[in-house]
């Protein structure tokens, strides 16, 4: 859950590294993802998005590419 928060955080905030960049255009171009609406924070309140969201795992596109936590690794993106 903790790697989840520091997720958002960086999401909201935009602080990406080279690793997040490759994630993004790796999920980019799959094939697994869908446009779908979700819970996201927005200026600190809970509102309903619509982005991408990963089918397998369901989790927002966005915050998924900050993920530390190796059950929260999609297998594309390993080297």
């Amino acid at each position: 859950m903790i790697d989840f928060i520091n997720a958002l955080t960086k999401s909201l905030t935009s602080k990406h590294t080279d690793e997040t960049l490759r994630r993004s255009k790796i999920c980019a171009g799959c094939p697994e993802k869908s446009k779908k609406f979700y819970a996201d924070f927005v200026n600190a309140e809970i509102k309903e998005v619509e982005g991408y969201v990963c089918d397998r795992c369901a989790c927002p596109i966005a915050t998924k590419v900050f993920a530390k936590e190796k059950n929260n690794i999609c297998n594309k993106w390993l080297r």
